[in-house]
């Protein structure tokens, strides 16, 4: 226990010590006590030769003294189980010489820092500011447990520092205090004091510092006069902030002085003319009538004194004048952009005109005015170039100075305003994407300056999910003179996405900084914005009754004369850029979903659709009607006044044609006799034909597909002679007798021209499944929709280059 609490309080030592100036300690074995030596050399001692310590550490002795030390000053000498005990050891430091320790565990040993001390004092901790007062220094050290006491005689003073200024010269030693003594004078310096000494015996510096709390006298600042010069028939106000800087003191008193007298460090108010009243955190008023000086220049003096001290000070002189000018009359002209203003019936209180300068300003803004010179009593033409204006009231102020220094002013007031009388759509509200979408708006200036280019007009619009987007949909500058009143319409086409938007007018004042102020807003008008997208479907371009267009960007659909047109026709309301309600035809006109649709061929009228029990418009069109040409349908769904138009084009052929329905048969292995195509020939011509049909079956199906005429299958695989009508066709059956064999196999179909030997051929293809339908068509169908995708492009290949 003792152990440790030494080595407690060695830790806590709060000095300062160089690298060099430290002790070895370790843990006395044979004693159990905890012991410290200065730097030293030790000897291993044998045979009892010294002092019968066998095994143990004799400080102070040179290593060449006992048999079988080194005798190297570099080596630390040690015994056979490595022990530790200090090298360059100096027995006069610390008068211990003859310790001995056994150091069984070299993890005992370690190095500790002399013990020594410094310490700093005043004559006087809190003087007052301009007292002289001393700072005492004195230091001290441990040897061997007794405490010696520094002075000149084994000391150096280094350092004597007060707020970092080097003063150790004029330092001297005061033998009665046992320290060295430093004179201070606070006006000069403040607070810290530090200091050094260096301690030649155990070669070490110690140091130290503290500091002390000048008392300040009330300090008085921001003393102002208003006004100045000052009416000789007003008031003068005198302010001044006074606070007392030291903690825990506070002012006692604040007077208003016509002169004061210094005493000693402090000051007293002579004669005193007010008691300045705490009106507010550190400020001081008072109020005199300017008729107890009269006119011309006095001076003044702010008196203050703490309550802890009875310290006093003074702020001054502070001059004033009192004088009188009167300014009679201001106007301006010009608009918001720019005022110019003029005076007149400028004079003293005595009547004689003034001369000098005038400055205006606008409200609280005096930093931007204008200036100009005033002779005879009067000014014109001061110009605010950029006058900051407020929505309703404002203050024109110009202050009048003459040369020397006296002032009047005078104000003048006028309204800054706007209103919007009328806010009103022109269009519908109710709009498609991109739709002309129109407003009017009335507004009038409702002020007393003209408006310039910095008040604006706008029509604004927000969406109603968000109405902190702003936009501007249109603009207008007026120029308006007080009193005046004007309509504005606007319109354009409105892209933005579907959805609700919120539209308003507003009147918009911008400021030289560029901050707007709204003098006047309208209320909102909703928009709704709707995008209607319309699908147009040809029936029959999935099974070959109807021909997709060889090149697909001149049109969707190639259709024989006589064919009989069918398109299927959807819609969707897009609400807002993420939702759509589809049409529905079958409601009754207004619900929320119902819509009209209508077509126009060539740009021919509009003509309504029907609604099926598809849940699609239908348009059926008879291709006999039409010219064998490139034709154009657009189909166009309204909801609410909202349309939505697409565009596709046909193209009607007077080509003859062998189609093929359906363009892929399937069939189950094994099964019976099944009617897997019907074949047609069509004659888009005017005049009766007579046609040659061949069925060219796979190799593989030979024998098992025939014609079908009059419900008979036909062994001839050649249907000759087939007169086909004018803008009519022909068609017959394939029968598969047996579906012996699975696989794809293509089945091609050819028609001549028995007048012109012209040939028409088509094609279909028919899958014969191992298994049934529903089990092959998760494995085959990606299969299937290839082939299909080879049959579209193969389909339309046929003999005639203009078929």
């Amino acid at each position: 226990m003792q152990m440790k609490s030494l080595q407690l309080f060695l830790a806590l030592l709060l000095v300062i010590v160089p690298s060099h100036a430290i002790l070895f300690c370790c843990n006395d074995t044979q004693s159990g006590q905890f012991k410290c030596w200065s730097e030293g050399k030790c000897c291993i001692l044998k045979n009892n030769s010294m002092g019968g310590l066998p095994e143990g550490w004799y400080l102070g002795c040179s290593c060449s003294e006992i048999e079988g030390c080194p005798t190297d000053e570099t080596l630390q000498c040690s015994n056979e189980t490595g022990v530790c005990c200090p090298i360059n050891f100096a027995p006069d430091y610390m008068g211990i010489k003859g310790y001995y320790c056994n150091c069984s565990n070299a993890t005992s040993c370690q190095w500790k820092s002399f013990s020594r001390s410094a310490s700093i004092w005043f004559s006087n901790s809190n003087p007052n500011l301009g007292e002289v007062i001393y700072a005492y220094l004195n230091a001290s050290y441990e040897d061997g447990g007794h405490k010696r006491y520094c002075h000149p005689g084994n000391a150096e003073l280094r350092s004597f520092k007060v707020n970092g200024i080097e003063r150790k010269d004029y330092a001297r030693w005061n033998s009665s205090l046992n320290a060295w003594q430093l004179p201070i004078n606070t006006s000069q310096f403040a607070s810290t004091v530090e200091a050094s000494i260096y301690i030649a015996t155990i070669d070490a510096t110690v140091s130290a510092s503290n500091s002390y709390d000048v008392n300040l006298p009330p300090e008085i600042s921001d003393v102002s006069i208003y006004p100045n010069p000052s009416d000789v028939d007003g008031e003068v106000t005198f302010n001044a902030t006074v606070r007392d800087p030291d903690p825990g003191d506070s002012v006692d008193k604040v007077l208003l002085c016509q002169s004061v007298m210094k005493e000693d460090l402090s000051w007293k108010c002579i004669t005193q003319l007010c008691e300045l009243i705490n009106i507010a955190d550190d400020l001081y008023s008072c109020t005199l009538p300017a008729s107890l000086f009269g006119t011309g220049t006095h001076e003044v003096y702010v008196w203050a004194n703490d309550s802890s001290h009875g310290f006093a000070n003074i702020s001054g002189p502070h001059s004033f004048d009192v004088r009188q000018i009167y300014v009679g009359r201001i106007e301006f002209s010009g608009n918001t952009g720019a005022i110019v203003v003029s005076g007149s019936g400028i004079e003293y209180d005595n009547g004689t005109s003034v001369s000098g300068y005038a400055t205006c300003w606008l409200n609280d803004r005096s930093d931007v005015n204008c200036s100009t010179e005033v002779s005879s009593g009067s000014f014109s033409d001061c110009m605010i170039s950029t006058p900051y204006l407020r929505k309703g009231s404002n203050t024109l102020t110009c202050v009048v100075r003459d040369s020397i220094g006296v002032e009047g002013n005078a104000t003048t007031s006028f309204e800054f305003n706007g209103a919007i009388t009328s806010f009103d759509s022109i269009t519908n509200t109710t709009i498609g994407q991109g739709d002309e979408l129109g407003f009017s708006t009335t507004f009038k200036n409702t002020g007393n300056i003209k408006w310039g280019s910095n008040v604006v007009v706008e029509v604004m619009y927000y969406p109603i999910t968000n109405p902190n987007q702003l936009n501007l949909f249109c603009l207008q500058v007026p120029w308006l003179i007080p009193g005046e009143s004007r309509s504005y319409e606007c319109s354009k086409y409105f892209f933005e996405n579907p959805g609700k938007y919120g539209f308003f007018s507003r009147i918009r004042y911008v400021d030289p900084s560029g901050s707007s102020t709204i003098l006047s807003q309208s209320d909102t008008i909703q928009v709704v914005v709707l995008r209607v997208d319309v699908e147009m479907i040809y029936v029959g371009l999935d099974y070959g009754a109807v021909l997709p267009c060889a090149n697909e960007t001149i049109c969707d659909a190639n259709y024989t004369r006589g064919d009989t047109m069918e398109v299927l026709v959807k819609a969707k309301i897009w609400t807002t850029p993420y939702y759509y309600i589809d049409c529905d035809g079958g409601l009754p006109p207004g619900s929320e979903s119902y819509c009209e649709a209508s077509f126009s061929i060539d740009g021919g009228d509009w003509i309504p659709l029907p609604w099926t029990a598809a849940n699609a418009w239908k348009l059926v069109a008879d291709t006999s009607l039409f010219t064998c040409d490139l034709h154009s349908l657009r189909i166009k769904v309204t909801h609410r006044g909202v349309s939505g138009i697409a565009e596709s084009n046909f193209y009607v052929s007077c080509i003859p044609r062998v189609t093929v329905v359906p363009l892929v048969a399937r069939v189950v292995l094994g099964s019976g006799p099944t009617l897997v195509f019907n074949v047609s020939v069509k004659n888009p011509t005017d005049e009766t034909k007579r046609f040659d049909l061949e069925l060219i079956p796979d190799a593989k199906l030979i024998g098992y597909l025939k014609w079908v005429v009059n419900g008979t299958n036909v062994e001839d695989l050649n249907l000759s002679n087939i007169e086909v009508a004018p803008i009519s066709s022909k068609s017959f059956v394939v029968n598969l007798t047996s579906a012996a064999r699975g696989g794809t196999y293509e089945i091609g179909f050819k028609a001549t021209d028995k007048a012109t030997l012209d040939l028409y051929e088509a094609k279909g293809t028919l899958i014969i499944f191992s298994e049934t339908l529903d089990e092959l068509l998760p494995f085959c169908f990606p299969i299937l929709l290839f082939a299909v995708a080879i049959i579209y492009w193969k389909r339309n290949l046929r003999s005639s280059p203009n078929s």
